[in-house]
């Protein structure tokens, strides 16, 4: 998210720095803030909530604007942690054995097991 110039920490730049978000003097305190809560309101909230769906944020992690997967573990991983309370047991069984083949976390792939285990037995 770009900073306004009123907010920006350089305006004029079109670098790195051109995003943060500043205040230089007391009075400009009131300006930024102001300026971030409207675009948090406006932009960056509606877009987080939405991510509170796991199969939004599933898609989410498999593609992105940038052309790449955003994930802040693995693939397997992230399958699994947003699959495994609403996908069918059998489909995300298949993504733990594909995670453990892959010599992922072991303690994960044993806590994804307990996990399936005890769905399966509810289900039952």
């Amino acid at each position: 998210m770009i900073s306004p110039d009123v907010a920006a920490h350089q305006p004029e730049e079109e670098g790195y720095f051109r995003g943060r978000w500043a205040f230089t003097e007391p009075d400009t305190r009131d300006v930024c803030g102001r300026e971030l809560a409207r675009i948090l309101a406006s932009d960056a909230v509606p877009y987080m909530v939405r991510l509170l769906d796991r199969s939004t944020l599933l898609e989410e992690t498999r593609v992105n604007p940038n052309g790449e997967p955003v994930r802040l573990r693995g693939r397997p991983m992230t399958e699994i942690l947003l699959r495994i309370d609403d996908d069918p047991v059998e489909m995300v069984a298949g993504l733990v054995d594909e995670a453990e083949a892959a010599a992922v976390f072991p303690p994960f792939v044993a806590w994804a097991r307990r996990r399936l285990a005890r769905r399966a037995a509810e289900e039952s």
